[in-house]
């Protein structure tokens, strides 16, 4: 049976490793300006099969399937990534070609201000 729902098309394998931040995804009942996950992130501590175990830094633990999680960016590989980017600043070659605008793709009309405000200017 479970070879079956494997062998499908739409099946991938999780990437979740144990120790990885992720978010949770909330449950149906969520308010209408809520997102789809909740903001705070939780460390996946136990991965069974396609059953994964997450704690918050509070100690909550929440067990759910691995199609409920999706996981966070780590916050101190992105902060050194930020850094690099204003420490350095590119070389600025001033006789470098302007590059010109793509043609437009697609046909655009001609525009006219109305009658009524000629009388204006």
């Amino acid at each position: 049976m479970k070879e079956l729902e494997d062998s499908k098309s739409y099946v991938k394998p999780s990437e979740l490793q144990v120790g990885d931040s992720v978010y949770v995804k909330r449950d149906d009942s969520k308010k209408r300006g809520d997102t789809l996950y909740h903001p705070d992130s939780k460390v996946i501590i136990e991965k069974k099969g396609s059953m994964v175990q997450t704690r918050d830094g509070d100690g909550v633990e929440v067990t759910r399937n691995s199609s409920f999680f999706k996981s966070a960016p780590d916050r101190s590989h992105n902060n050194q990534e930020n850094d690099r980017e204003y420490t350095e600043t590119p070389a600025v070659n001033p006789e470098a070609e302007q590059v010109a605008a793509p043609e437009r793709r697609y046909f655009q009309r001609e525009r006219y201000r109305p009658m009524r405000l000629k009388e204006c200017v």
